[in-house]
């Protein structure tokens, strides 16, 4: 049971954002519940629905959701579609899984009965593994939850648990890595913009100054004057067209994979949890083996100062018995737990590696995209220019080699796939609706 999830509109309201999503079923996909579409969620209904879903599935690696709106940005158009994006990806990643389709807080908040929710203001850690600290002493590695029983487990793979929190380990230095470096790139790319859009506006100062252009040899050369004054115009509406491509580059480039990295960090925290969530069966475990051992000790000296046939001894045998059976019951839910966990992480490394080929294809594709334009805004001020300087064009007023420079602009909260006539044959929709992970659950 998987649903398609798309977010279309979104649109700030009272210091928040609401969310239009519009929901459809799955081909050859059951749906047992009757879902309402289009419905609008705010982000403080997102993040209750998030929350229901830490409580009641911490056995599953949740994905983060995205960070809270900042209430200074929300007039902001890219701002409100970046974080469009952000919910849309968050929501199909849970349409994307049928556990979480089946779960009944989202089947709730797919329908019009859905309320004003608040969060529930705790997550999976904060009330699910608290009583740990009492039971051993605590000892954390990063965000891990380390424990070595005394007892032996044969269980207990220790050895393969622990390569696995290395490698989630230094996934996280990774990603973190690589986030705090497209971060860097971005910043320079819109400094960059900045200064050339600077030296732009000087040029076009110069225009209104008392000084003449020309080599100065006569002050009647009034034709030369304006060639020059012409070329300066045209190359300070060149720096701002520039200007312009460089900041929309460096939104999509958030967009599209700055935000996917941060994810993918951010999801880190749900990996240890679930991971965390066996630590909490293993001492589950171990306590009850402890229990029925010190009770079988018991029962056995029993034996040798009474017999068998004592009523102390049969009663120190039931409990043994019983305990017997609690062990083996922990046992199974250890043994399903660290299954479990096996399963997320196979789950997740092929989740990563779909859609971060994914997301670098398109990365690529952007960048090639961006690059192209501001090759043809050159070439085509370039070719101005020269035509001004042999006298062909007197024309002061340039006009934009972009198709329609208006395109680019945003008028709604949200992208589509003509701001930067892209060829459909060719290239991969990067910006029509947006589908970062389309897998099959292992």
């Amino acid at each position: 049971m998987k649903l398609s999830i798309s977010v279309t509109e979104a649109s700030s309201v009272n210091d928040t954002i609401t969310f239009q999503i519009i929901t459809k079923a799955r081909e050859n996909s059951t749906i047992d519940f009757t879902f309402a579409s289009p419905v609008y969620r705010t982000y403080q209904q997102l993040n209750w629905l998030y929350s229901r879903l830490c409580l009641r599935l911490p056995e599953y690696v949740i994905p983060p959701i995205p960070e809270p709106p900042i209430p200074n940005l929300l007039d902001d158009l890219d701002y409100i579609n970046r974080k469009r994006v952000q919910v849309e990806r968050f929501l199909q990643k849970l349409g994307n899984r049928s556990k979480f389709v089946e779960n009944m807080d989202f089947k709730y908040f797919l329908t019009n009965n859905m309320g004003s929710k608040k969060p529930t203001g705790y997550g999976k850690m904060g009330k699910k593994l608290g009583f740990l600290n009492n039971i051993i002493k605590p000892n954390y590695e990063r965000g891990f939850r380390i424990y070595r029983p005394s007892e032996p487990i044969e269980e207990n793979n220790a050895e393969e648990f622990q390569m696995r929190v290395i490698y989630v380990l230094r996934l996280e230095d990774q990603f973190n890595a690589i986030l705090d470096n497209v971060n860097e790139m971005i910043k320079q790319r819109e400094a960059l913009g900045a200064c050339i859009n600077h030296v732009g506006d000087c040029s076009l100062q110069a225009l209104n100054s008392k000084f003449r252009m020309g080599h100065g040899k006569s002050i009647n050369n009034i034709e030369r004057h304006k060639q020059y004054d012409s070329m300066l115009h045209l190359f300070g509406t060149l720096t701002n067209e520039v200007h312009y491509l460089l900041g929309r580059q460096a939104t999509m480039e958030s967009i599209i994979f700055g935000d996917v990295f941060l994810e993918y960090r951010n999801i880190i925290e749900a990996i240890k949890t679930v991971m965390n969530n066996r630590t909490e069966k293993l001492v589950e475990y171990v306590n009850a083996v402890k229990q029925r051992n010190k009770k079988y000790e018991k029962a056995e000296k029993l034996k040798s100062v009474k017999g068998l046939d004592s009523s102390d001894v049969q009663v120190a045998i039931a409990e043994e018995s019983k305990l017997t059976e609690n062990v083996q019951k922990e046992k199974e839910e250890f043994i399903n737990v660290q299954k479990t966990v096996t399963r997320e992480l196979i789950r997740f490394k092929k989740e990563k590696s779909d859609e971060l080929n994914k997301i670098l294809k398109e990365y690529s594709e952007l960048q090639l995209r961006f690059e192209k334009q501001k090759l043809k805004a050159l070439t085509s001020y370039l070719n101005k220019l020269k035509n001004i300087s042999s006298g062909e064009v007197a024309d002061v007023e340039p006009q934009s080699d972009l198709d329609n420079i208006a395109e680019f602009q945003v008028k709604s909260a949200r992208y589509d796939g003509n701001d930067f006539n892209i060829d459909q044959k060719k290239s991969p929709e990067i910006f029509q609706r947006y589908d970062p992970l389309n897998v099959t659950p292992i």
